[in-house]
């Protein structure tokens, strides 16, 4: 009776330890292309990221042509987070089955950057700059300058 038991306790622990490991279990990949909205160019050096369910952060950056890739992501609900300087940042909910890759293309509109105050002033030639400092000027030959 004992040993049925312990059997029973044993296969009990071994599907709740197998339970757990299957969140990885079903992986599957993204790809695709992020181009800018207006003129459909490629952006080159986009960030596109996401953060599983346990924590863990994949992504890539777009290469030259505007592609990337994410490779062995958990099958379901995603959510990729896109960015790029210069560009508005977008969140794309992505839905990932075991069946087949996952083919996106990713628009990006563009974002006016804004910097602090830049002020800008000029001078007349000749004005003096820093009345603190004293300038001559002496004109020498060249007769003088070879003694």
């Amino acid at each position: 009776m004992k040993f049925l038991l312990y059997i029973g306790i044993a296969i009990v622990f071994n599907t709740v330890s197998f339970a757990q490991d299957t969140t990885y279990l079903f992986t599957q990949n993204i790809r695709g292309k992020v181009v800018d909205s207006e003129s459909r160019y490629p952006i080159v050096g986009a960030k596109i990221k996401l953060t599983t369910e346990t924590g863990e952060l994949l992504g890539a950056i777009s290469d030259e042509k505007g592609d990337f890739s994410i490779l062995n992501v958990p099958v379901g609900k995603q959510i990729l987070i896109i960015s790029s300087i210069g560009y508005e940042g977008r969140e794309l909910p992505v839905i990932l089955t075991s069946g087949r890759e996952l083919i996106v293309t990713i628009d990006l509109e563009e974002k006016g950057i804004t910097g602090e105050e830049v002020l800008v002033s000029s001078q007349k030639k000749g004005e003096i700059i820093n009345e603190m400092a004293t300038v001559s000027a002496q004109s020498f030959s060249l007769a003088e300058t070879n003694r």
